[in-house]
């Protein structure tokens, strides 16, 4: 019977397996419209040590540069007010294969930001980026689209 057993071929199978992942990420975004900083909060699952998806949300701080109307005495004016947002949205990220310590990896974020105090309604928010870590610390730069404005953002995010 172990004769029989030793003779039957072997074979290697690879089993991708999925678990819980979480980050946490505070963030400072520039553009010609707005200045804001973020805490925000992401969980999914991380599907093979390679590929992230979850959703997230948190709070945005920060001013937003307002035109209003001319008026008699003035031809234009801006000014800034000042912002409070909750954003939802989905996040991917596709992780590379790590070069020593280095994690290197592409983020992806769409959502909507909901306006808590002067601001409007709804927003559509998009962000794309890449970001490099050593173990649970990492930084990523991104293009940020809110509000139908572009900014860019600088991450520090820390995953758990």
């Amino acid at each position: 019977m172990q004769s029989v057993a030793a003779q039957l071929p072997q074979t290697d199978t690879l089993v991708v397996g999925d678990r819980y992942a979480g980050s946490m990420a505070l963030s400072v975004s520039a553009g010609d419209r707005f200045v804001v900083g973020r805490l925000t909060t992401s969980h999914g699952k991380l599907i093979g040590d390679m590929f992230f998806a979850g959703a997230g949300t948190g709070l945005t701080v920060g001013t937003e540069r307002v035109h209003e109307a001319a008026t008699t005495y003035s031809l234009e004016r801006y000014r800034r007010r000042r912002v409070v947002l909750l954003p939802l949205y989905v996040e991917l990220r596709w992780h590379f294969p790590e070069i020593g310590r280095a994690d290197l990896y592409m983020l992806s974020r769409i959502g909507a930001d909901f306006g808590l105090h002067n601001a409007d309604a709804v927003g559509i928010d998009g962000m794309l980026g890449a970001g490099i870590g050593s173990g649970r610390i990492s930084l990523a730069l991104a293009y940020e689209h809110m509000r139908q404005r572009g900014m860019v953002t600088l991450m520090l995010v820390l995953d758990f």
